[in-house]
């Protein structure tokens, strides 16, 4: 029989013996049920996540591209089943080796690495998200420095807060994450800060400047934020971050339609600066609305207008800054501008940044379904 979470053994023999005592008679003899001793000894070997091994094409979640030892030669950072990975990109499978590489350690190929979690830390952190941070013109000079921002949960949090990790993801940079006692601390949430709440993890993006970084979450909120360049691998849990604070766009546009960040995609200007958002109009169309967060040079962001792109009535989707055929013209006069300026100015780091927030792309292009009914009846006309 079970009482409570034990087991007890009655034989026969007892069962008898206590069924032939008459009702309402008390003796001391009775036997007393004995408990069956049972233990279960194991390590849940088969339950350790850091030991099941990483298949591609069954635990892709995301993709990004960053730059290799060679320009000609990328690399891939992976997100893959609560891991990231960094793998090199092939022109072909003719380029991929049949074999493992079996020589020495000099001219060695370029390698597929973990970036997080260690190999210690597999079954308390579990990453959501990586991306790759561009860095600016102004520190492209050490060309080998790679970062890359990692959304994942504080293994150091009792209830798992996102975090966002900035590291270093180059091949030769150390894995951070392989001891809980030297942890690096997040720069932004996590058990230090908190109040981030759940993100979506598939709407974390990185301004191809390099600068802000934004997301959404199951509030509803967009959030935008500025991203430290440099973040101390060596903090300890005690430690408090560096103070980074991030912004929330206002719930409405301009036109008073709401933004809820539940569902859509953001899409950040080359420059960094403006901020495409698909989200849904009032009427449950999807909308595209474009947020102006400031100069990207300034260290602090200034939330100006939300203006809407999209009418309500259509379903518009997917933006994505590209450049137009009259921009080829006005870039080849840019660039003769900028050969004249550069005679008569210096040109320090501030002026090549306000270049290179200016130049890029100046169209957002965007899908959309839309019924087409010409007034003209004739298919030349």
């Amino acid at each position: 029989l079970r009482i409570g979470a034990d087991l007890y053994l009655l034989t026969r023999q007892e069962i008898e013996t206590q069924l032939s005592v008459p009702t309402g008679q008390v003796t001391a003899a009775l036997p007393k049920p004995t408990r069956l001793s049972i233990h279960v000894w194991s390590d849940f070997h088969e339950t350790q996540e850091r030991l099941i091994p990483v298949k591609v094409l069954d635990h892709f979640i995301a993709m990004d591209v960053l730059p290799g030892a060679m320009p000609e030669h990328p690399m891939a950072l992976l997100t893959l089943r609560g891991q990231a990975w960094v793998t090199p990109a092939a022109a072909s499978t003719d380029d991929v080796p049949p074999v493992p590489y079996q020589g020495s350690g000099q001219s060695m190929p370029a390698r597929t690495y973990r970036l997080a979690p260690g190999s210690l830390t597999g079954g308390a952190l579990r990453v959501l998200m990586a991306r790759h941070v561009p860095l600016p013109a102004t520190t492209s000079s050490s060309s080998s420095r790679t970062l890359a921002v990692i959304l994942a949960t504080d293994p150091l949090s009792p209830t798992a807060e996102h975090a966002f990790y900035l590291v270093e993801s180059h091949a030769s940079a150390p894995n951070v994450f392989n001891d809980l006692d030297h942890l690096p601390t997040p720069f932004l949430g996590g058990g230090v800060t908190g109040g981030l709440g759940s993100i979506h993890g598939e709407d974390v993006t990185v301004s191809p400047c390099g600068r802000r970084m934004a997301w959404t979450d199951t509030n509803g909120r967009i959030c935008v934020v500025t991203l430290p360049l440099y973040q101390a691998q060596n903090e300890t849990s005690t430690t408090t971050a560096t103070s980074v604070e991030y912004q929330t766009l206002p719930t409405e546009n301009e036109r008073g339609e709401p933004m809820v960040g539940l569902e859509g995609t953001l899409s950040w200007s080359p420059g960094g600066r403006y901020l495409a958002i698909q989200h849904l109009a009032a009427n449950k169309f999807d909308i595209i609305s474009i947020a102006d967060c400031g100069d990207p040079t300034a260290v602090d962001i200034v939330l100006g207008r939300v203006v809407q792109a999209t009418p309500s009535r259509f379903n518009s989707r997917y933006p994505y800054w590209g450049t137009a055929r009259a921009d080829d013209a006005l870039q080849s006069w840019k660039q003769k501008l900028d050969t004249l300026q550069t005679a008569t100015e210096d040109d320090d780091d501030s002026a090549k940044s306000k270049k290179e927030a200016s130049s890029g792309a100046t169209t957002l292009y965007f899908l959309s379904d839309r019924d087409v009914q010409s007034d003209v009846s004739s298919p030349w006309g």
